[in-house]
């Protein structure tokens, strides 16, 4: 699967937090700031952006 572009990062984390994250409220993840730090720990890997959200709501 090719790596996601910040953009695609953005829209995915955005799904991710609606479809399977499921928060209760609203978060700050799509700012500019938690994607920037985001894309720097996942490289734009889905994989990592799963673990890294699944493991944070934990």
């Amino acid at each position: 699967m090719p790596k996601l572009n910040p953009e695609d990062l953005r829209e995915t984390t955005a799904l991710w937090e609606k479809h399977i994250l499921k928060l209760p409220e609203p978060s700050k993840l799509t700012s500019a700031k938690a994607q920037d730090l985001l894309f720097q720990k996942t490289q734009g890997y889905i994989g990592l952006l799963d673990q890294i959200l699944r493991e944070a709501v934990i």
